[in-house]
C-alpha cells in the first residue's frame, strides 16, 4: 500500500553523522512513525530513505482528525475519548492477589464516548465507511445518485450528514416508534424520510427500500445489515482506538448488538492483538433473539432489531447478555446524573452488562471497555426522560418566596438563614416601590 509521507529528517540537521540517514518507518494506518539509523549508501547521496510500511492497525485518519483542521465533516469521524466510570460501579470487584473485593470506586470499567461522533453516534463510523468503499467501487457519483437505507435513527443522521457533505441524496425508511429528535435531525440534514409501521419491524424497512429501489433511478442500497464495509469500519479505527486508549491493556469489550457491525468489527482487531481478550454481547431481555429466545417489543432503540445480522460474527463473543429496558433506562440516568454523562438508552444497557460482569469474580480487576453509543439529547422525547420532560412543560416563572419553599429542605436553609430571607423580602419590595409612604 503507498501512502503520503508528511515529514522526513534530513541526517545534516540531526545529530546524526554524514556516515548515517534516517530510515523513516511510517504506518499510514496506525499514524505512528519510527526512525531507525542505518548506514548510508553512496547511491543515496544525501537523500532520506523513506519507506512506507503498512502495519495491522487501520486507524490513521481517526486518530489523526483531532490535531488538524479537517477539509470536511467526514474527517471528523472517530477518534473518540475514553473515560472511567466512578460512581455506578457499586459491586464490582477489584483484585488484590487472590482475594477479591468490592471498592464502591473502581476504575476499572471506561466508556468510550462514540457521541463524540459529528453526527452523535457510533454509526457516524460505518456510515463513513460505507460510502467510502462505494465511491472506490464507483457506485456513487455527486449530484446524481440516491442513497437509500432503512435505519433506527443514528445510521440515517450519519448518512445523512456524510451524504449533505459530499453532494448526495439521501431517502431514508425508519420504523416510526423512533423518537421525534431523530425524525428532525433527519429532515434537517436534508434527507426525505419515510415511516413504516413499527409492527413491521426490520423487515417492512426493508421491504419498503426494496421498493423505493425499483421506483427511484440512480438509487443505491448500502444496507447495514449485510455490508461487510459495516464491521470493517470498526476494524479500522474503533478496535485500534480502543487498544491505544488502553495501552493494549483491555480485557473484556461489551457491545449492544444492532446490526452487529461494532462487535464484530472491533472483536476481530482485538483478537489479533490478543486472543486472551473476551467479547461480550448485549441484547435486550425482552427480545433476546442471539439467545435463542423470539423476538418482542423492547424499548432500548437501536438494538435487538429480532434478527441475527449477517454480518454479525456469532463466534466473536462469548456470551450475550440480555438486559430489560426497565433497567437500561435506570442506568442511563444514572450514567448523567452520578456520572454527568448524557447517554442513550442502548447505552444505559452497555453499561449494565458491563457492571454485571464486573461483579463476576472471575473478572476481578479487569479493565472492561463498553460505549455511550449515542447522545442522551436525542431521547428527551421518549420515555426514557419523560417525567422530567413533562415536568419542564409545565414549570413557570416564580417567586423568590417560591424558591426558597421549595429549596430548603433540599439544601437545610436554617431558621437564621430563613430570617435574613425574609429581611432581604422587606428590602426587595422597599426598593421596588412597594412599601414607601407617600
Amino acid at each position: 500500500m503507498i501512502c503520503r509521507v508528511f515529514f522526513s529528517f534530513r541526517a545534516a540537521k540531526t545529530s546524526l553523522s554524514f556516515d548515517t540517514a534516517v530510515l523513516i518507518l511510517f504506518c499510514c494506518e496506525t499514524a505512528t512513525s519510527q526512525s531507525i539509523v542505518v548506514p548510508r549508501r553512496d547511491t543515496q547521496s544525501g537523500v532520506e530513505i523513506l519507506s512506507c510500511v503498512v502495519q495491522t492497525a487501520l486507524s490513521y485518519r481517526s486518530q489523526m482528525s483531532r490535531d488538524t483542521i479537517c477539509k470536511d465533516a467526514s474527517e471528523l469521524v472517530g477518534n473518540t475519548p475514553m473515560v472511567y466510570l466512578n460512581n455506578v460501579t457499586e459491586g464490582c470487584l477489584s483484585k488484590i492477589g487472590k482475594s477479591h473485593f468490592s471498592i464502591p470506586k473502581n476504575p476499572n470499567l471506561a466508556l468510550k464516548l462514540e457521541y463524540f461522533n459529528p453526527g452523535c453516534s457510533v454509526k457516524d463510523r460505518i456510515a463513513k465507511s460505507m460510502i467510502e468503499e462505494a465511491e472506490k467501487a464507483g457506485k456513487l457519483i455527486p449530484g446524481k445518485t440516491v442513497l437509500i437505507e432503512g435505519t433506527s435513527g443514528n445510521t440515517g443522521i450519519g448518512l445523512s450528514l456524510l451524504a449533505t457533505a459530499k453532494g448526495y441524496k439521501t431517502i431514508l425508511v425508519m420504523p416510526d416508534n423512533m423518537s421525534n429528535e431523530r425524525r428532525t435531525l433527519l429532515k434537517a440534514f436534508g434527507a426525505d424520510l419515510i415511516l413504516t409501521d413499527c409492527k413491521q419491524g426490520v423487515k417492512g424497512v426493508f421491504d419498503r427500500c426494496d421498493q423505493l429501489l425499483n421506483l427511484i433511478p440512480n438509487s443505491i442500497m448500502l444496507n447495514q445489515f449485510q455490508n461487510k464495509t459495516n464491521p470493517l469500519g470498526h476494524y479500522r479505527t474503533t478496535g485500534p482506538e480502543i487498544w491505544r486508549q488502553t495501552d493494549g491493556k483491555v480485557n473484556i469489550c461489551v457491545f449492544g448488538v444492532g446490526t452487529g457491525g461494532t462487535i464484530t468489527g472491533v472483536g476481530e482487531f482485538l483478537l489479533e492483538k490478543n486472543p486472551e481478550i473476551e467479547m461480550y454481547a448485549v441484547e435486550p431481555f425482552e427480545s433476546s433473539v442471539i439467545n435463542g429466545l423470539p423476538h418482542g417489543p423492547h424499548g432500548i432503540h437501536g438494538i435487538g432489531a429480532g434478527v441475527i445480522p449477517p454480518v454479525l460474527d456469532t463466534k466473536i463473543f462469548k456470551e450475550a447478555i440480555r438486559v430489560t429496558s426497565e433497567d437500561a433506562m435506570n442506568m442511563a440516568k444514572r450514567l448523567c446524573l452520578e456520572e454527568g454523562l448524557m447517554v442513550g438508552i442502548s447505552s444505559g444497557a452497555n453499561v449494565k452488562a458491563a457492571i454485571e460482569l464486573a461483579k463476576r469474580p472471575e473478572n476481578a480487576g479487569k479493565l472492561i471497555v463498553t460505549s455511550a453509543a449515542s447522545f442522551g439529547e436525542r431521547y428527551l422525547s421518549t420515555e426514557l426522560y419523560s417525567d422530567i420532560r413533562e415536568h419542564a412543560e409545565q414549570m413557570k416563572a416564580t417567586a423568590i418566596e417560591d424558591d426558597y419553599n421549595m429549596l430548603k429542605e433540599k439544601y437545610g436553609i436554617t431558621k437564621k438563614f430563613e430570617e435574613l430571607m425574609l429581611s432581604a423580602l422587606e428590602a426587595e419590595k422597599v426598593e421596588s416601590g412597594n412599601g414607601i409612604p407617600h
